[in-house]
């Protein structure tokens, strides 16, 4: 005997034969036609999360890059000026320390007109970069190549020459190695 709750035992059955014997049997039957359409779809759906994640990986690395950019002084911000020192006021005498030689206090002395100094960052470590490194940086066809960020360097790359290429390709390797840069100059070269 039955409860009004419990399912019914012959829909149950069909419900089996259903799942277990008809649906194979169509299933082998129509496999001919459905194969290949179901096995393009997937290649489909992989072509698609493929570009999905190029795209988010491309994101990303324009993300850290801004970041970064931020995090480094800006190479053509103006050298901060020394305060310059007023002929009016007279310098406090210390009693412990030796008066100044008259002609040193009234000249001042030029501030260099290079390059502004950078400015060590706390967040990063910069790494020791030795003497022909560095000459070899002011060698590269790209001015101030060091201080660009990847993005500012990739539309820069399609104007090099062969060997000019070659030589970033190799600065960049022997120093910060970025994915972006280097993917472009082996399409480039290709």
């Amino acid at each position: 005997m039955t409860t009004p709750d419990a399912p019914d035992p012959r829909k149950v059955a069909e419900a089996a034969l259903d799942v277990f014997v008809y649906a194979p049997m169509g299933l082998a039957l129509e496999a001919k036609d459905l194969l290949p359409k179901l096995a393009e779809r997937g290649r489909n759906q992989v072509v698609l999360a493929r570009l999905g994640a190029r795209f988010a990986k491309q994101r990303a690395e324009a993300e850290v890059d801004k970041f970064l950019e931020r995090l480094q002084p800006h190479p053509t911000a103006p050298p901060e000026a020394p305060a310059a020192p007023t002929e009016e006021a007279e310098p406090v005498k210390d009693e412990r320390q030796p008066a100044p030689a008259p002609e040193r206090a009234k000249v001042a002395r030029p501030r260099p007109t290079a390059a502004p100094r950078a400015r060590k960052s706390t967040s990063r470590v910069e790494p020791v970069v030795p003497e022909a490194k560095r000459k070899a940086s002011t060698a590269l066809a790209i001015p101030g190549y060091d201080t660009l960020s990847a993005s500012q360097v990739v539309p820069r790359l399609d104007a090099l020459r062969p060997r000019e290429l070659e030589a970033v390709r190799r600065h960049e390797v022997a120093g910060r190695g970025r994915r972006t840069i280097l993917n472009r100059i082996a399409q480039l070269q290709s």
